[in-house]
């Protein structure tokens, strides 16, 4: 039988983690460079597919968006063309 832990701090996730016999999903962070040696921990080399996630650009309707907010979303469009990534 397993049990399913979720530590709302990375406090208590680490040191879960180091005194325990549990796992930890850590993105890739200085989290583990700097702390690896002292806390004993060792990384695994996982693969885990990603999943993207819907992103929109909401405007208000019959409102002014102001430069700054105009040259962001051109930005965001020229930067997701060579993803293909759609959109209106």
């Amino acid at each position: 039988m397993s049990a399913v832990v979720t530590a709302v701090t990375a406090q208590l996730a680490t040191n879960l983690l180091a005194h325990g016999r549990f796992l930890e999903i850590l993105g890739e962070s200085s989290f583990m460079h700097f702390n690896a040696k002292r806390l004993l921990l060792k990384t695994l080399p996982i693969e885990l597919p990603t999943q993207p996630y819907p992103v929109a650009i909401v405007i208000l309707k019959n409102r002014t968006i102001s430069t700054v907010a105009q040259l962001f979303i051109e930005c965001a469009r020229e930067i997701a063309k060579p993803l293909g990534i759609g959109g209106s």
